[in-house]
């Protein structure tokens, strides 16, 4: 299956940029503001090849396309001198180039040698068929750009039922799903919801919270073929919590503003919760 990253549009691409390098790559990265990032759209501490992190500084660089096309050297032209101050600067200890752009053997030579010439320390490039390789292989990955699933075939990674219901949270999610910016919120909700299985997203009307449990839902059936389970009420939640099954709760101001400890949370609390392959003491508790 082929990927129309070109549809993504430059602030989404770069979203996956960085969801790749913290992913595939093994590497957190720091992203910088547009128009006040000193050449860099990604920067992280540390070589590639090791964990010492006073190894030195990296640049990671981010080249999109509207249109499909080969990645050539004269398209990189403009990043040459930019290159050079970052290597002076010595903030250049690898140079990484992430593009949807195809790339060949004969550019990827050239271009890594041009780069290295400017004094980068090493020159790296991940073109269009590497991101495609790493977008179909990591469902975490999709699930930290969630604009990847209005892109693709779904019922490549997901079965029948669980297709069936991603398809169903895409048409309510409409053109939000086009329109979401990943931002730290969505990335520390995907990592929350991972490691402890709930997420609590708290923020004023229009925030973005729906849209995030929504994007959520489809990565639950994506990664833990989960069935979503939207309630409106705690009697709903308790009529539909199936013990045993694997389920994700999307649960979207069910309880208005209700006390919890003797406190009020603020009008606009969301709940998602997943439920995946829970043990009896879990299930009672």
């Amino acid at each position: 299956m082929t990927y129309p990253l070109h549809l993504l549009g430059w602030k989404a691409f770069q979203d996956l940029c960085i969801a790749l390098a913290e992913e595939c790559l093994r590497r957190p990265v720091q992203n910088f503001l547009p128009g006040n990032d000193a050449g860099r759209d990604g920067a992280f501490i540390g070589r590639w090849d090791g964990d010492d992190p006073a190894a030195g500084a990296s640049t990671i660089q981010c080249k999109f396309t509207s249109k499909p096309s080969n990645l050539t050297m004269s398209i990189l032209g403009d990043e040459l001198e930019k290159a050079r101050r970052l290597a002076k600067r010595r903030l250049a200890a690898d140079y990484i180039i992430l593009t949807n752009h195809s790339v060949s053997g004969a550019s990827e030579l050239k271009i890594k040698e041009a780069f290295e010439k400017q004094g980068v320390g090493r020159c790296r490039v991940f073109g269009y068929d590497w991101i495609v390789r790493q977008v179909r292989s990591s469902p975490r990955l999709r699930m930290m750009a969630p604009r990847l699933y209005g892109l693709g075939d779904l019922n490549e990674f997901l079965d029948e039922r669980a297709y069936a219901q991603a398809q169903l949270i895409l048409s309510a999610m409409g053109n939000d799903l086009q329109r979401l910016v990943v931002t730290e919120a969505h990335r520390k909700s995907v990592r929350a919801i991972s490691a402890h299985n709930l997420v609590l997203l708290l923020g004023a009307p229009a925030a973005g919270k729906s849209t995030i449990g929504a994007s959520l839902g489809i990565g639950a059936a994506d990664i833990w073929q989960c069935a979503t389970v939207k309630v409106t009420s705690p009697q709903e939640l308790q009529e539909r919590l199936a013990p045993g099954g694997r389920q994700f709760f999307w649960i979207d101001d069910a309880w208005g503003t209700p006390s919890i400890s003797g406190r009020r949370p603020k009008p606009g609390t969301k709940y998602s919760r997943s439920c995946k392959r829970q043990s009896p003491r879990a299930r009672d508790s």
